[in-house]
């Protein structure tokens, strides 16, 4: 995604400045501060290093993004704005445990393991957001709506199954992405992909016992 996305910018700057709306500039250059924190990482990442990716003059990026924090303020609510995709996931059948190891562990095997790049740049983000004043309001709101997204999918999940669990929603969502942020974290340091996968499994056992399912009454 990463190298489609420089191609993308790449070629842009070899082609004559057109007149770009200004909703549609403003996406592109938060796409092109990603590549670029994916790239050189989040703290290294500049306001020129992004007007460069965007094949712009600094001033472009500017008069959009005035400063680096508005920039990556800019990328956080984009990231934010795109968490929907879990709740809208096929649901699989065999019962509600089941759906929720099958679609964790495709969640894993997508999205986290095979993004090394992007797995480091939410943790950045995370340290830069806490770190600048101002900015913790959008950790704090994009932990929330993880959390969210995975309750509105084990919503779905218990009504086609018939099932719940004994406990909250909200704490089985907590306690999983808290599992899997943790995993994440290991997976970048060691790089042991079967060993990740593997406490995985454990890990799903552990939040399935603790839900407890029961019948929908």
């Amino acid at each position: 995604m990463a190298a489609a996305c420089r191609r993308t910018y790449g070629e842009a700057s070899e082609v004559p400045m057109v007149y770009i709306d200004a909703a549609e500039r403003r996406q592109q250059f938060v796409r092109a501060a990603v590549v670029a924190m994916e790239r050189d990482g989040v703290w290294r990442t500049t306001m020129r290093s992004v007007a460069a990716e965007a094949g712009v003059p600094l001033g472009t990026l500017q008069y959009v993004f005035p400063s680096k924090k508005e920039l990556f303020t800019g990328v956080i609510e984009a990231v934010i704005s795109g968490i929907d995709a879990l709740p809208g996931a096929p649901i699989p059948a065999g019962g509600l445990a089941q759906a929720l190891r099958v679609r964790a562990t495709a969640v894993w095997e997508e999205w986290v393991a095979p993004r090394r790049d992007s797995q480091l740049v939410q943790l950045e983000f995370l340290s830069y957001s806490l770190r600048t004043p101002g900015m913790g309001r959008l950790a704090r709101r994009q932990l929330e709506l993880f959390v969210t997204a995975v309750v509105d999918w084990l919503e779905k999940a218990s009504a086609q199954s018939g099932e719940t669990f004994t406990v909250s929603f909200d704490e089985v969502a907590r306690l999983l992405l808290a599992g899997i942020d943790g995993l994440m974290i290991q997976l970048l340091v060691h790089g042991d992909a079967d060993r990740s996968r593997g406490d995985l499994a454990v890990l799903l056992d552990m939040v399935i016992a603790r839900a407890g399912v029961r019948p929908l009454m």
